[in-house]
C-alpha cells in the first residue's frame, strides 16, 4: 500500500507533531530534575511515527536531548527549524524494502546542514524493526558513550 507524506501535512498533522514532540521534551526535562539527571542522559528514540516525534523534538529542542535514534523515519516537518544541531549524534537505521524510505531522502541532508553528526545505515528489512536494528543502536549508544 502506498502513502503520501502530503496527506499528514494536509489533515493537520503539523500542530499534532509538534504538540508530541513538545511533550516529549517537557517530559524529559521535568523527569531530569524530579530524578536529578543531566540532559546528557537523554537520547531521543523512536519508531515510525515515534521517530519522527524523537526527531522533531530533538531538532527543535536540541539542548533537550544529547542524541537521536530515529528508526525508520520520514521528513514530515513542513518547515524544519534553523537550530544548531551542533555535534549532535544521530544513528538512522532504515529498511531497504521499506515503502517509506524515499520520504525519509531529505532527514540526512538537513540533519548534517545544521551540524549532526549522522550515522545512516540501511538493512535487509522492511519497515519492521529487526534485531539488527536494536544490536546496532546498542553498539552505537556504548561507543557513543550515550
Amino acid at each position: 500500500m502506498a502513502y503520501d507524506v502530503d496527506i499528514l501535512i494536509v489533515f493537520g498533522y503539523q500542530a499534532h507533531l509538534l504538540s508530541e514532540a513538545e511533550a516529549l521534551t517537557a517530559f524529559v526535562q521535568e523527569a531530569a530534575q524530579v530524578y536529578g539527571l543531566a540532559v546528557d542522559q537523554f537520547v531521543a528514540v523512536g519508531y515510525s511515527n515515534g521517530a519522527n516525534i524523537a526527531l522533531t523534538a530533538a531538532s527543535h529542542w536540541p539542548a533537550s536531548f544529547n542524541g537521536s535514534i530515529p528508526f525508520r523515519r520520514v521528513m514530515v516537518m513542513e518547515q524544519p527549524p534553523d537550530h544548531d544541531l551542533a555535534g549532535l549524534p544521530v544513528l538512522m537505521l532504515e529498511g531497504k524494502l521499506d515503502p517509506f524510505l524515499p520520504f525519509g531522502e531529505s532527514v540526512e541532508p538537513y540533519l548534517v546542514q545544521h551540524g549532526a553528526r549522522v550515522q545512516r545505515q540501511r538493512l535487509e528489512a522492511g519497515h519492521e524493526l529487526t534485531s539488527t536494528d536494536i544490536k546496532l543502536a546498542t553498539d552505537w549508544l556504548q561507543a557513543s558513550g550515550l
